[in-house]
C-alpha cells in the first residue's frame, strides 16, 4: 500500500497510510512474481483445479476461470497503475468451449476475477469528454457514458468507439474470449449469459454484442501505438436497475435474452480513504425466477 501510487487504485490518501506496514512492499516485486507456493495447501486438498464447472440447480451453469497474477508483460497498463492479467491460455479456451457445450439448453454463467472489458478513462480523456457533455472534469461521472445517454452525442452509444477498452483486463486470447461470450466464436454459436467479475476495484456493468463491422483502436502510447480490433460492440449503463423495471416476466425474458450476455463487475470491500461518503459494495446478490434471472443487486457488508 505504501510503494508509489498504490493506494490511489484503494481510494486512499497519504493520510490513511499512515502507519499502514505492507509486509510485501520489501518484496515487491518477490510478490509480482510468486505463483501458488502461499496457497499450496488450498489447493492440494480443496480446490486443486482453478477452472472448473457447477451446476447449480437443473437450470444454471457455473464456469469458473483462473485468469492468473498480474502481468508485467503489458507495459502499458502497468506504468498507468492498472495492471492487467496474464489471463486465459490456450487449453482454458478449449475447457471454456467445452463447458459451455456440456452445459446444453441451461443459463451459463462465468465467474473470473479479471474483467473481460474495462475502459482506460485518462487524463486527456477525462478533459475532453467533460468539455463533450459541458460539466467540469471532477464532474464528469460515469452514467454520462450510458448508452441512452451516449446516443446524444454518439449516435450508437457504444462504448467501445470512444474508449479503449482493453485496459487492466486479461492479456491473452482476449479477442477469441469475448467472440465466445458473444456467441460470435468459430466454434461456440451461443451466446452466454452473464460474466460477474471484480479486480479493478471499480462497479460497472457492460452488454456485450456480436459486431458486423469491427472497430481498430490504439491501446498503447501515443508515440508508440499498439493497434488491436474489437472483437464486439461495448455498451454500459444501470442495468440491474433496469432489472427491476420490468412488470411483464415475459417481456423481461425476450429483453434479457436479446440483450445479454452482461458483465457484473463489483467493488470488493476493503481498504478505502476516511473521506469516502458512500459504503463500497460486497457482494451481488442474484435472484432467480423460472429460470431466469431477475435481480443483480448490489450489497454493503460494511457495517457502518
Amino acid at each position: 500500500m505504501r510503494f508509489g501510487q498504490i493506494h490511489k487504485i484503494f481510494g486512499m490518501t497519504r493520510s490513511d497510510i499512515k502507519g499502514y506496514y505492507d509486509i510485501k512492499f520489501f518484496n515487491y516485486f518477490t510478490a509480482l512474481r510468486s505463483r501458488l507456493k502461499f496457497l499450496k495447501d488450498y489447493f492440494r486438498y480443496i480446490n486443486p483445479n482453478l477452472n472448473y464447472k457447477v451446476r447449480v440447480g437443473n437450470s444454471h451453469s457455473f464456469i469458473f476461470l483462473d485468469t492468473g497474477e498480474d502481468s508485467i508483460a503489458d507495459l502499458h497498463d502497468l506504468l498507468k497503475g492498472g495492471p492487467s492479467t496474464k489471463g486465459i491460455k490456450d487449453f482454458q479456451v478449449d475447457l471454456l468451449r467445452a463447458y459451455i457445450k456440456l452445459s446444453y439448453n441451461k443459463k451459463i454463467l462465468v465467474v473470473m476475477h479479471t474483467p473481460p472489458v474495462s475502459p482506460n478513462l485518462s487524463y486527456l480523456k477525462r478533459r475532453k469528454f467533460a468539455k463533450l457533455f459541458n460539466v467540469k472534469k471532477k464532474e464528469l461521472k460515469w452514467s454520462f457514458f450510458y448508452e441512452e445517454n451516449l446516443k446524444k452525442y454518439n449516435e450508437t452509444g457504444r462504448l467501445d468507439q470512444i474508449l479503449n477498452m482493453k485496459y487492466q483486463t486479461i492479456m491473452y486470447n482476449w479477442n477469441t474470449l469475448l467472440k465466445i461470450f458473444t456467441g460470435s466464436d468459430e466454434e461456440i454459436r451461443r451466446k452466454i449469459d452473464i460474466v460477474v467479475c471484480g479486480h479493478t476495484h471499480t462497479l460497472k456493468e457492460y452488454r456485450l454484442k456480436e459486431a458486423k463491422e469491427t472497430e481498430i483502436i490504439n491501446f498503447g502510447f501515443w508515440l508508440f501505438p499498439i493497434y488491436i480490433r474489437i472483437p464486439c460492440e461495448m455498451y454500459t449503463s444501470n442495468y440491474s436497475e433496469k432489472f427491476n423495471k420490468f412488470e411483464n416476466f415475459d417481456e423481461f425474458k425476450i429483453w434479457f435474452d436479446v440483450n445479454k450476455p452482461f458483465v457484473f463487475q463489483t467493488q470488493a470491500t476493503g481498504p478505502i480513504s476516511a473521506k469516502s461518503k458512500f459504503k463500497p459494495p460486497g457482494f451481488r446478490f442474484f435472484k432467480v425466477k423460472n429460470n431466469q434471472i431477475v435481480n443483480a443487486d448490489i450489497y454493503s457488508i460494511h457495517l457502518t
